[in-house]
C-alpha cells in the first residue's frame, strides 16, 4: 500500500539513481565484523531506465579486498517503484524529507515500513547518493541497521 498527499505519486519523489550513474561512482557501507562493502559502477551500455549497468562488489576486510564479485542489471525504474509489502500487516509510505550524512544534508524522500500498525523501519533515499540512492535504513529503535560510510567518483 503507497500512502502518499495530494496528487503526489511515488514515481515523483523516489529518483532512479541508477539510471544516471556513471562509470566510477562507488559507493562503501560497513557490515558486520568490520567488514566493508563497496559498488562501484565499472560498465554502462545506454541512457536511462534502458541502461545495463554493471557494479562490482567488493567485500573489504582490514584494507584488502576478501571477496569480488559482478552484478548487471538494467537501471529500470530501480528505486522509483515501492516493493510490495512482504504480508498484510505491512505498510510502506514515503514522503518528502532531508536527512544528514556524514555531516552533509540531503533532499530525498523517507520510505516509512510498518508492522501491524508499528514503525519498524525507515529508508532515506537521495538522487544525490550515488549507485542506488540508498543512503540510510534505521530501525524503529532509531538504530542504523545499514548506513553508507562513504561514496564518491573515481
Amino acid at each position: 500500500m503507497f500512502v502518499v498527499c495530494g496528487a503526489v505519486q511515488a514515481t515523483d519523489l523516489i529518483p532512479n539513481r541508477l539510471a544516471i550513474s556513471e562509470v566510477g561512482e562507488w559507493m562503501a557501507f560497513n557490515l558486520p565484523d568490520g567488514y566493508t562493502q563497496v559498488h562501484t559502477v565499472v560498465k554502462r551500455d545506454g541512457d536511462g531506465a534502458e541502461a545495463q549497468i554493471t557494479i562490482r562488489v567488493d567485500n573489504v576486510y582490514d584494507g584488502e579486498v576478501v571477496d569480488t564479485k559482478y552484478i548487471t542489471e538494467t537501471a529500470g525504474e530501480a528505486m522509483t517503484e515501492l516493493p510490495e509489502p512482504s504480508s498484510a500487516d505491512t505498510t510502506l509510505s514515503i514522503r518528502p524529507t532531508k536527512f544528514t550524512l556524514k555531516g552533509h544534508e540531503y533532499d530525498g524522500v523517507a520510505i516509512d515500513v510498518a508492522k501491524n500498525g508499528e514503525p519498524y523501519q525507515v529508508w532515506y533515499v537521495s538522487s544525490d547518493i550515488p549507485v542506488y540512492g540508498v543512503g540510510k535504513r534505521t530501525n524503529a529503535d532509531g538504530f542504523a541497521s545499514y548506513e553508507i560510510a562513504d561514496f564518491g567518483m573515481n
